[in-house]
């Protein structure tokens, strides 16, 4: 199958690397250029020229863009996989829900993580937590204002709640429920760069916490309260730690990113029970989004 990728953004090198292991025929565009000289795959600026050239479309831009490449390419009867968020705001989920069948998906592949998997083969899924608890931090802010190379990730609860979420969801259901959200925003982009919300997973009380702070600190992780012992599911180190035991339980020592794609991908059809999962992940964060 012929893909093409559009947007060579942060997240690409894992992409374009899971899609060559799994040996796809790519083809590359983006608006800047420059980003495509060092590759060898046939290259386009605009993505409409993508149409007649491949039989999927990977969507890896700005979320701010998603809607309308989405649209293109279902009206005209391609197959997409779009990163997360889906679109910005209720309205584009509105009219996207109207427009998209089983030729689309939504890889959330934070839920693919080698700790995620390792853990719901691992443990009786029954048990359920009495509480959730999740911390994303980036350094993605410079003196309180979020970093201009960063601007078109359109703020920290929307660009990174969702990626917590969709792997609670993966162990624990889609009966999803958003309470509420606090936010700190930059005063020039107006976007915020720190977001702390509070969601009910199957009646689990789930709070996720995303931080962009100037410090460096790279924590991803997430932490299931159980009557009797705390779970943490480290996603940027790629373990399953037993905190009341302080012991290490699952450990890998590949590259997150890259598994989180060749994981998603291998997973990847296109029907109605994975549609919906996206769509129930993408409708309980647009709760939170601002008008």
């Amino acid at each position: 199958m012929k893909i093409g990728i559009i947007g060579i953004g942060h997240p690409f090198e894992s992409q374009y690397n899971a899609l060559k292991t799994l040996n796809y025929d790519i083809v590359l565009c983006d608006i800047n250029s420059s980003k495509l000289n060092k590759y060898t795959e046939k290259k386009y600026s605009d993505y409409h020229n993508l149409l007649y050239e491949v039989d999927l479309v990977f969507i890896s831009t700005p979320p701010i863009t998603h809607f309308n490449i989405i649209k293109f390419f279902l009206e005209n009867n391609k197959k997409v996989i779009c990163e997360k968020p889906v679109v910005v705001n209720k309205n584009e989920l509105y009219e996207l829900k109207k427009l998209i069948n089983n030729n689309f998906y939504n890889i959330l592949h934070f839920s693919f993580g080698e700790e995620i998997l390792w853990f719901k083969e691992n443990f009786d899924m029954k048990q359920t937590p009495i509480k959730i608890e999740a911390f994303i931090n980036d350094p993605y802010i410079e003196n309180n204002h979020i970093r201009f190379e960063s601007l078109g990730l359109h703020g920290a609860y929307l660009d990174e709640t969702i990626n917590p979420l969709s792997a609670i969801a993966r162990l624990y259901g889609t009966n999803i429920k958003f309470v509420d959200v606090g936010k700190v925003y930059d005063d020039i982009s107006k976007l915020d760069y720190k977001a702390i919300s509070h969601f009910n997973v199957n009646n689990i009380p789930t709070y996720i916490n995303v931080i962009w702070n100037d410090n460096g600190n790279r924590e991803k992780y997430i932490d299931l309260y159980f009557k009797d012992r705390i779970i943490r599911l480290d996603s940027y180190n790629v373990k399953v730690i037993d905190l009341t035991k302080n012991e290490i339980l699952f450990e890998s020592n590949n590259n997150r990113m890259y598994m989180h794609y060749i994981n998603g991908l291998k997973s990847m059809n296109f029907n109605r029970d994975e549609l919906n999962f996206s769509l129930a992940i993408n409708s309980a964060i647009m709760e939170g989004v601002d008008e």
